[in-house]
């Protein structure tokens, strides 16, 4: 009964493909990951762009709309404000940083994929030259070597960059968030103590339509903390009933 071995040259070269197949399966389980952490970064940055748009276009955020009635009579009609117009600057610079991500990310994994066809085409290359000189696959593994070698550097650069930009992006967006959130909280702060410690005031109080009439003519000014009445002269007021006189002094 004949027993067949093997000799060194063939160990060798059996060495060489069974490290290469085990090095593509690694980067394929890196893919996988990599494309899952993306997923998940991206969802999450959608996440924060609506919550940031629910917060900057809600009502707190807002200037008097179409229904204000004073600003349809003085020509002034607006929807929206200056305060949602600023979100949505900040939103564009969220969404443009995510569209960047996703780019980087798109030309890594086909980076990657390229060095998969790369080490599968020197694996078909190594089966061919099974039959030449040994100092060939010796040259196939250096560069076998030196392709790894800079693949692995480049996803480690690649995925440090992507973790600072993440990085820098959530604290920039928890920031404005805070700074929102303290004008906000600081806002009506002042306007209760303004609403409790004045009677009657050029200044609406909040709540106090009664003051200015009930015709949804006066908002919140997030700048200084009050709730104004809107326009700055009586003529503004003409032919407007039911405005006091408290009004048309302003």
């Amino acid at each position: 009964m004949r027993t067949s071995t093997k000799n060194p040259y063939e160990i060798f070269i059996i060495i060489i493909v069974t490290v290469i197949v085990i090095i593509v399966i690694i980067i394929v389980i890196i893919v996988m990951i990599f494309i899952v952490i993306v997923i998940i970064v991206i969802i999450v940055m959608v996440i924060i762009i609506v919550i940031i748009t629910i917060i900057c276009h809600s009502w707190i955020c807002r200037e008097p709309g179409l229904d204000s009635a004073l600003y349809a009579h003085s020509g002034n009609a607006k929807p929206g404000g200056h305060w949602g117009h600023r979100c949505d600057i900040v939103i564009v610079i969220v969404i443009i940083i995510v569209i960047v991500i996703v780019i980087i990310d798109i030309v890594i994994i086909i980076a990657i994929v390229i060095v998969i066809i790369v080490m599968v085409v020197i694996i078909i290359i190594i089966d061919i030259v099974i039959v030449i000189n040994v100092i060939v696959i010796v040259i196939i593994v250096i560069i076998i070597v030196i392709v790894i070698t800079i693949f692995i550097i480049i996803i480690i650069v690649t995925v440090l960059i992507v973790i600072i930009v993440i990085v820098i992006v959530i604290v920039l967006i928890v920031i404005i968030v805070t700074i929102v959130m303290v004008i906000i909280i600081v806002t009506i702060v002042i306007v209760t103590i303004v609403s409790v410690t004045s009677a009657v005031s050029p200044l609406c109080p909040l709540g106090a339509r009664e003051s200015c009439g009930d015709i949804g003519g006066h908002h919140l000014d997030l700048t200084w903390g009050f709730q104004l009445c809107p326009g700055v002269s009586p003529d503004v007021f003409d032919g407007v009933p039911g405005v006091p006189q408290v009004c048309k002094d302003t």
